[in-house]
């Protein structure tokens, strides 16, 4: 790192992130979470995307300068764009939040930026050795995948998919998982009741739980007929969210006879209460991906069930912090839910230790440290 003078104060180091089109509200949340928590002694940032996201008001709060992109661009058009902002702010590091589309790529690399990062969630597959639908498109893929210095993936099972099919070396995938809001995902400051009020299940009920969307790989129906193997009547089910596979998994609990226990609120702004209300969490996603809904349940101390999929079978230690299903095993799933629901010290113990994992590994302040030292080796390398 380059030395200053006696009286001289190193510069911060400008840090740019690229949120594009593709990117989702988890990648909004963690470009917030980096903003507010690294230190503003050693880092400036500054945020390019789209003048209709979600977030900009709390960046701007936050004292963030938004630079907005235009809706609608060429590629030429895109590039040129995105060069002219990316020299404008005079960039140490882009770090890209989305599909990662050669424009950001080429635009970084004409613009001369030492380092070029991109975050991608763990459930996304790569475009890269895949091709895309246009030729010309899936050629810039390929070629400007080598101005990406590192990507960032939540989970170390991802790292075999990219480095085996998608052409990346290994050193330069690295894994930062997302961080949890310990305060916000707090079970000693929620008062429970208020889910279970709203949705009628009688306080006596045991109440079943899965947040997620509600989309193809969802592992919901799972959790459906997993309830139907359950003789106890007293035993809901609510699936919280939204999507396109909201209609078949409540014909699938209408076909089951399920229609009154299995409950449909959907999407969610106040999850922490309603994990708080819940006896057990299912995440049956067969497919995996990222496991940031997984870790906030965690956070909740409440006992957890999630596929043995790639990125979430590596978060749990299977009967210590929660239990580890194989996908589409509903026997096996039905089976844990029963034991769980009859063992209510052996769950809570359980959701005590869930709680303590995500506090010592996947807490936002853990998730800010392993991006800052990430930085710090992209800028070691260029010598900065």
């Amino acid at each position: 790192m380059q030395q200053t003078g006696s009286g001289e104060r190193e510069k911060p180091r400008r840090i740019v992130y690229y949120v594009d089109e593709a990117a989702s509200r988890g990648a909004e949340r963690t470009v917030l979470q980096l903003a507010e928590g690294l230190p503003r002694s050693r880092y400036e940032v500054a945020v390019i995307c789209r003048p209709d996201r979600d977030f900009i008001d709390w960046l701007q709060d936050l004292g963030v300068e938004v630079i907005a992109t235009r809706r609608g661009w060429t590629m030429p058009a895109r590039i040129r764009g995105l060069l002219a902002q990316l020299s404008h702010v005079d960039a140490d590091i882009v770090h890209v939040f989305g599909s990662g589309d050669s424009s950001i790529r080429i635009a970084a690399a004409l613009a001369r930026v030492p380092a070029l990062i991109w975050s991608r969630s763990g459930g996304e597959e790569t475009t890269v050795g895949q091709g895309w639908r246009h030729v010309l498109a899936g050629l810039l893929d390929s070629a400007t995948l080598r101005f990406v210095d590192r990507l960032v993936v939540g989970g170390r099972s991802t790292t075999g998919r990219l480095t085996d099919r998608g052409g990346m070396k290994s050193n330069r995938v690295a894994v930062v998982p997302g961080g949890v809001d310990l305060k916000r995902f707090d079970p000693g400051r929620i008062s429970p009741g208020a889910w279970r009020q709203r949705l009628r299940v009688p306080r006596e009920a045991a109440l079943i739980a899965g947040v997620g969307p509600l989309e193809r790989g969802s592992g919901f129906q799972d959790l459906i007929q997993a309830r139907a193997q359950l003789a106890d009547p007293d035993v809901w089910v609510v699936i919280a969210g939204d999507g396109p596979e909201w209609e078949d998994l409540r014909a699938l609990a209408l076909g089951l006879d399920l229609a009154d226990r299995v409950l449909f609120p959907g999407a969610v702004v106040d999850t922490p209460e309603l994990l708080a209300d819940a006896d057990v969490l299912v995440f049956p996603a067969p497919l995996g991906g990222d496991p940031q809904g997984l870790l906030e349940a965690m956070a909740m101390a409440r006992p957890v069930i999630a596929s043995d999929s790639p990125g979430l079978g590596e978060v749990i230690t299977e009967g210590v912090d929660g239990r580890l299903a194989a996908a589409g095993d509903v026997e096996a799933l039905s089976s844990m839910i029963r034991q769980l629901l009859s063992d209510v010290g052996g769950a809570r113990r359980m959701g005590r230790k869930a709680r303590s994992k995500v506090e010592r590994e996947y807490s936002v302040e853990h998730m800010v440290r392993r991006t800052a030292l990430l930085y710090e080796d992209c800028l070691s390398e260029e010598g900065l």
